[in-house]
């Protein structure tokens, strides 16, 4: 049951229970409103398959055991994968919107812009009501709260917080310094009456499923990206035949450049996302994953070298490996996109 804390807080002590979202697609903010059960905007947590919690020691939950969704109002709820405990927090206090009264200031907790440089514990944004009904907003959102906000992108799904620490509502949309948050007697309303939302559960597949998926229903932003990578394997290829052909050295490295790149930038992702995963199929994954870059880079430095034979032999065991980890079916994902159950 979610309930109000009497107790008297600082707007500060909400920042616990505030959290990055993220999914392949972008993040958005979202917070614990009980205690196995999170909340945030229903645009946020379905703009991709695969979406994970953010811890703020930069740990990644994935989420989707159970996900409800309300479209219509633009609230969801849901846990996390089997076996995920997610960051130790406390589920925020509720307070109540009907005692704010236009002037009053709030704080909005939540992770806005952050796009390249992402921080892992929520910012805040002031903010004063200015209107009760939303009257600036959509009429599919007419009687949302409406503020006079800083707050800026990526803030969907976090908390607006009293100065007490209790949240007043969750914020939904924004445009020219106006913020639209949905009321938190809205919320619970929606996660009283959950279990006759549209349910979604995950389910475990592998990066080829994951990929083959993204192309057929994102083919020009996937699209985009198998060309690249097979720009840069393509260029690889021809700086060895080059190479064999007689081409100097010097132009042969050059020419491996890209693929070399790609190659290091995939083992940070791979060495970064070890450190911080939390799901046990993840970490076996991730341990192969870096250990084949490694591999692989080991037969790249020496493909130019007197024991090119060898090194084309340890280039082809880091592939084997790299194929191995990505046939692993470790990415728990929910599909919106087919029938509830």
């Amino acid at each position: 049951m979610v309930d109000s804390l009497q107790t008297k807080g600082h707007w500060q002590d909400a920042r616990q229970g505030v959290f990055r979202f993220d999914s392949e697609t972008g993040h958005g903010s979202t917070w614990k409103i009980d205690d196995s059960t999170y909340a945030t905007d229903a645009h946020v947590v379905t703009s991709g398959r695969q979406g994970f919690l953010i811890g703020h020691d930069g740990n990644r939950y994935p989420l989707g055991a159970d996900v409800w969704v309300d479209r219509a109002r633009d609230i969801a709820f849901y846990t996390l994968a089997p076996g995920q405990k997610g960051p130790d927090a406390q589920p925020l206090p509720l307070g109540d919107s009907q005692k704010l009264k236009a002037g009053d200031q709030v704080h909005t907790l939540g992770f806005g812009g952050d796009l390249y440089f992402p921080q892992n514990e929520p910012k805040t944004y002031p903010g004063t009501l200015v209107d009760r009904l939303g009257k600036h907003v959509p009429k599919s959102l007419q009687f949302d709260l409406e503020y006079d906000s800083s707050a800026v992108e990526g803030v969907s799904g976090g908390a607006d917080v009293d100065r007490n620490g209790k949240l007043i509502s969750m914020p939904d949309s924004g445009r020219a310094g106006l913020l639209a948050s949905t009321p938190v007697e809205r919320i619970v309303a929606a996660y009283n009456d959950r279990q006759n939302l549209a349910h979604f559960s995950g389910h475990y597949e592998n990066g080829w499923q994951a990929l083959g998926h993204d192309i057929a229903n994102k083919p020009w932003l996937n699209g985009t990206k198998v060309g690249f990578y097979g720009v840069n394997v393509g260029s690889g290829l021809l700086s060895i035949l080059t190479r064999q052909a007689g081409v100097p050295l010097s132009s042969t490295l050059l020419m491996g450049l890209g693929p070399l790149t790609v190659l290091g930038y995939r083992s940070y992702l791979d060495v970064d996302a070890l450190a911080h995963s939390t799901n046990d199929r993840d970490t076996w994954k991730y341990r192969l994953a870096a250990a084949a870059d490694a591999v692989m880079g080991i037969g790249a430095a020496l493909m130019f070298s007197r024991f090119a034979p060898i090194a084309r032999v340890i280039a082809a065991t880091g592939i084997a490996g790299r194929l191995g980890a990505e046939f692993s079916p470790n990415n728990y994902v929910v599909d919106y996109d087919a029938k509830p159950s």
